[in-house]
């Protein structure tokens, strides 16, 4: 009986030791080309574990998406993380992710510091695993544009809760405070590129790289309608006015109640 109780034991402590792991802090830095630290910067990161599966990868996410902010020195902390699962080999230990890194001085949300994340040249460099550089966006419309898409879209991830999760103030209220700071930021950037862009002219819209089973009359129907949408918002003002601007009202109501 006593070996029993000892093999009971020790399969616990297996149980256990495959149901609970740590996360433990790191440290990000952001830079500028000139290696300056960017003084403001956010990373909005989660944890995310797998499922194996014969077929094909499952994933699951053990925390809600938050955020980090940079101190003065341009670094960005992760605090340490607790988790909680099912026992391996039902659910793997939970990682950190990085969806976005954001930065306002640079115009620039268009990158990851998550491992393997490619780095682009005049965008976003990863230097090593814990430096990044991050350039400045402000001279290319098309990529500052992409830039508040993705600052928008992460938003309204943070904003508007999952079926059954409870309010982010009241879950989060650090990445909720932030969150009010993204929203500030969010309308800085769109009211920044109208002043600065708002009757420039874009430029026509290219024909995105053709996949092989495309055909002639695909390719033609494409180009008919950017030519349509291209002559109603010829400037880069109507053009963004209209895929950000409802974006600006939707997040602007909702900023007193995160």
């Amino acid at each position: 009986m006593t070996r029993l109780r000892w093999l009971a034991v020790g399969l616990g402590a297996l149980l256990a030791l495959g149901s609970f792991s740590i996360s433990l802090p790191r440290t990000f830095e952001l830079v500028d080309p000139s290696g300056a630290p960017h003084r403001i910067a956010y990373i909005a990161y989660l944890y995310e574990g797998g499922r194996p599966n014969p077929v094909h990868p499952i994933t699951y996410q053990d925390k809600p998406l938050a955020l980090a902010r940079s101190d003065a020195s341009g670094q960005v902390a992760i605090p340490v993380a607790f988790h909680a699962h099912l026992p391996f080999p039902i659910e793997t230990h939970p990682s950190l992710r990085m969806d976005l890194v954001y930065v306002p001085a640079a115009h620039n949300a268009v990158g990851q510091l998550n491992e393997g994340s490619p780095s682009r040249p005049r965008v976003f460099e990863i230097a090593n695993r814990r430096r990044a550089v991050i350039h400045d966006l402000g001279d290319r419309p098309e990529l500052w544009q992409g830039s508040m898409m993705n600052l928008a879209s992460l938003i309204h991830r943070l904003v508007y809760r999952r079926e059954g999760e409870r309010p982010l103030r009241d879950s989060d209220p650090e990445t909720a405070a932030l969150t009010r700071e993204l929203i500030a930021h969010f309308r800085q950037e769109y009211d920044a590129f109208m002043s600065r862009y708002g009757t420039v002219v874009r430029p026509m819209p290219a024909l995105p790289v053709a996949d092989p089973w495309t055909t002639a009359e695909e390719k033609r129907r494409w180009q008919e309608e950017a030519e349509l949408n291209f002559a109603r918002e010829p400037t880069w003002g109507q053009h963004v006015g209209r895929v950000l601007g409802d974006d600006l009202k939707a997040l602007s109501s909702v900023i007193g109640d995160q």
